[in-house]
């Protein structure tokens, strides 16, 4: 049951860091910061995780993006420059997912996408951002374990910073789309980190088979903390 997992997941969390994550418009990013000190700051507090190793001009900028190829879901760096290869054919790259939720009216994202973004026209916006933040987790889970520390710990997820009214609704929509991404990365696993990407025929299994997150208990795993709230200036700080 999903709310096993949910369970085993904060069960077995470290408690020494808290996982800050900017889901950026453009470029992502990712820090630990120690749990007993979140209030005053120091550079030894903070540890900038490289999530964009090998994908982007920086080591800490993830590139907010995916592509889908008539075969697989890409990612990063290989998604980017597939995308540019694949222009002049009409087609188009996912771009910026935060940007998505920011613009498009709730409804619109379970909406089959233009034939431009998927040729497979099987995905909805949801999926796709719910897949982003799986591989976005995923990378931070990898880069994390690289320099040593526990995964996973408490995040911290940086939202948009909506209006009153669009952050009723919005909240809860990001919810869902961080437990389906916790719920994709225990269903994919490192197949998001691939070079080549994660096949549609496996994302689509692993979609079909997935429980409803909605009634997960997920207090202890995430907190969302609207734009603003200190957590870019933790990111910048640590860097």
């Amino acid at each position: 049951m999903v709310l096993d997992w949910f369970r085993r997941l904060s069960q077995k969390r470290t408690t020494d860091w808290i996982a800050c994550i900017d889901f950026g418009t453009a470029y992502s990013k990712a820090a630990m910061v120690l749990a007993e000190n979140t209030t005053d700051l120091m550079a030894d507090d903070i540890k900038p995780l490289p999530i964009g190793d090998g994908e982007s001009r920086s080591d800490y900028l993830l590139p907010s993006l995916l592509f889908l190829t008539d075969e697989a879901v890409l990612f990063g760096k290989r998604a980017d420059e597939t995308a540019q290869r694949n222009e002049r054919h009409g087609r188009s790259v996912f771009a910026s997912p935060k940007q998505y939720l920011s613009t498009h009216a709730p409804e619109h994202l379970d909406e089959k996408l233009d034939s431009e973004i998927d040729p497979t026209g099987t995905y909805t916006a949801r999926q796709l951002i719910a897949l982003y933040l799986a591989y976005l987790l995923k990378r931070a889970e990898h880069a994390a374990e690289e320099i040593g520390l526990d995964w996973p710990p408490k995040l911290r997820i940086a939202r948009p910073a909506w209006s009153k009214e669009r952050a009723e609704w919005g909240e809860e929509i990001l919810r869902h789309l961080v437990r389906q991404a916790f719920l994709l990365i225990e269903g994919l696993g490192d197949d998001l980190l691939a070079e080549q990407g994660v096949s549609h025929e496996r994302v689509r299994a692993v979609f079909y088979e997935m429980p409803e997150p909605n009634l997960a208990d997920d207090d202890d795993l995430f907190h969302l903390a609207a734009d603003g709230s200190g957590l870019s200036e933790a990111l910048r700080r640590g860097s």
